[in-house]
């Protein structure tokens, strides 16, 4: 089981492994993780330097489309190189790319092996908390899949006091109708295809020991679902 791994705005692959550590140790050993860096310079994510030495990266500082594209054709780059993969990973800024890329690229697409089976996203966001607030923010992560059905199970781990809140839930109610949308125009696909776990904590990766657990199962159940289709 081979997952591509993106990481926030303001971190990197090593930092971004680090902060999955607790979940890769639960996981079975047969699946492995790529970890990338994005593609640009930038200062530490909101609390990152005071954990994590740099050099810090991201997709882009500032939302825009064309950057958002350029990010998705980055890791399209990424997956024609060192693909194919099963699933891919997301964190905040990662996860939001990783909606694009779905959108660009998804499971129905000729070119099958830019595809994935699965997808998961930890605290979707488009910029870090401290400017991650308006309403069109939610809306424009929540617009990522163009309305377009999603053919695979989603997994959304969402903190219940993340500033960035209202984006992930925008981008899981997007996955949960589009996941509706595919449904009618297929038998193959499950029940359930968008799953969410809540955790009582902000904008991070969930290291409590009972919760890295409950989200194991989960994502092992979307992987699962992911080759039912």
């Amino acid at each position: 089981m081979r997952i591509l791994a993106l990481h926030g705005q303001g971190a990197s692959a090593t930092i971004f492994q680090t902060q999955l550590a607790p979940l890769l140790s639960a996981l079975p050993p047969h699946w492995t993780f790529e970890f990338v860096d994005a593609p640009n310079d930038c200062g530490p994510g909101p609390g990152v330097d005071s954990v994590y030495g740099g050099p810090y990266y991201c997709f882009f500082e500032s939302y825009t489309p064309e950057r958002m594209a350029a990010a998705v054709e980055y890791v399209r780059e990424i997956v024609e190189d060192e693909g194919p993969f099963d699933g891919i990973i997301g964190f905040s800024q990662g996860a939001s790319v990783t909606a694009a890329y779905l959108a660009a690229y998804p499971e129905t697409t000729e070119a099958t092996a830019l595809a994935f089976s699965f997808a998961i996203f930890i605290c979707a966001a488009l910029i870090p908390p401290e400017i991650a607030h308006g309403k069109h923010l939610e809306e424009t992560i929540g617009s990522l899949l163009n309305n377009l059905p999603l053919p695979i199970p989603s997994l959304h781990i969402i903190g219940n006091q993340d500033t960035c809140y209202g984006q992930s839930v925008s981008l899981m109610q997007s996955c949960q109708a589009s996941a509706l949308s595919a449904k009618s125009n297929t038998s193959k696909l499950p029940e359930g295809v968008a799953d969410v776990v809540y955790f009582p904590g902000g904008h991070q990766v969930p290291r409590d020991t009972a919760m890295v657990r409950k989200i194991e199962k989960a994502v092992e159940k979307t992987s699962r679902l992911g080759f039912l289709g």
